[in-house]
């Protein structure tokens, strides 16, 4: 395939779907990356951040001011829906945990419990 033939049939493709197909305006690889992100619900928050509570109790954690404070952050994101990044020290086992409350769908929180 040649390449104006390519180039062609990119722009076709790139074309197909588009608002303004009848134009047969490309659509910009900027565009077609930049899709609305679905935020996650209520329900999938607190099911993570149960989640991760109940992992952190698995580790032997016992729930004490630490441990509290920590579920007051995941709390508010599960109320709010705001994306947290930080940390919460526990200083009784010398170590801290680390991580990110997600807002969007198909992006995982994360919280590493790690030394200091």
């Amino acid at each position: 395939m040649q390449e104006t033939e390519l180039k062609e049939e990119t722009t076709q493709m790139l074309t197909k779907g588009s608002k303004n197909h009848s134009q047969n305006q490309p659509i910009s690889p900027l565009q077609s990356a930049t899709k609305t992100k679905e935020l996650k619900s209520k329900e999938e928050r607190v099911k993570e951040g149960i989640n991760i509570l109940t992992k952190l109790k698995e580790t032997g954690v016992a729930q004490d001011e630490s441990f509290n404070e920590l579920k007051k952050v995941i709390s508010n994101w599960v109320n709010t829906g705001e994306y947290w990044t930080g940390s919460v020290p526990f200083p009784q086992y010398g170590k801290v945990v680390t991580g990110h409350l997600p807002r969007y769908r198909g992006q995982q929180p994360m919280m590493v419990f790690k030394l200091i």
